[in-house]
């Protein structure tokens, strides 16, 4: 796994006791969560219209403070969990809060051979980067046509 979006969702009750401003502090203290490690590894997106925090959780960054970090089995990944639970538990708006998991990322991470290097994969990379131009032509002239008919109304 390399990161995890969830929603913290607080209870009605909880909600009604809270301003703007407590919500602003409370999403500066989830973007303040610091692993044991040293490194904050939290970061709140948004709060949603109906008061939910929407978080990104970095498994990389709570071990190595940035993303180019494998995480290589299982219990590192509870750890992280772990931590988050603990920090929500002692926090006195989010300890009740439900947790729903909204989105996972797992990266792609491909081990070469011991007889292969970078340009041994040339092919592989030129397909995907023919698949991306293909990609972004297509969307800039959709952007363009859509500009042109724009112009054409007024």
């Amino acid at each position: 796994m390399d990161t995890i979006q969830v929603s913290i969702i607080l209870n009605e009750e909880k909600i009604k006791g809270l301003n703007p401003f407590d919500l602003q502090r409370v999403r500066k203290d989830i973007n303040g969560i610091r692993s044991p490690y040293g490194y904050t590894y939290c970061d709140c997106l948004e709060i949603s219209k109906n008061t939910n925090f929407i978080v990104k959780i970095s498994y990389p960054r709570f071990f190595a403070g940035v993303n180019a970090f494998l995480i290589s089995d299982k219990t590192q990944c509870t750890q992280v969990q772990w931590d988050f639970s603990l920090n929500l538990n002692n926090h006195p708006v989010l300890c009740d809060a439900q947790i729903k998991l909204d989105r996972v990322d797992i990266p792609f991470t491909f081990i070469m051979g011991p007889d292969y290097d970078f340009n041994s994969y040339r092919k592989v990379y030129q397909v995907f980067d023919y698949v991306y131009r293909k990609k972004i032509l297509s969307q800039i002239l959709k952007h363009t046509q859509m500009f042109r008919n724009t112009n054409q109304k007024l």
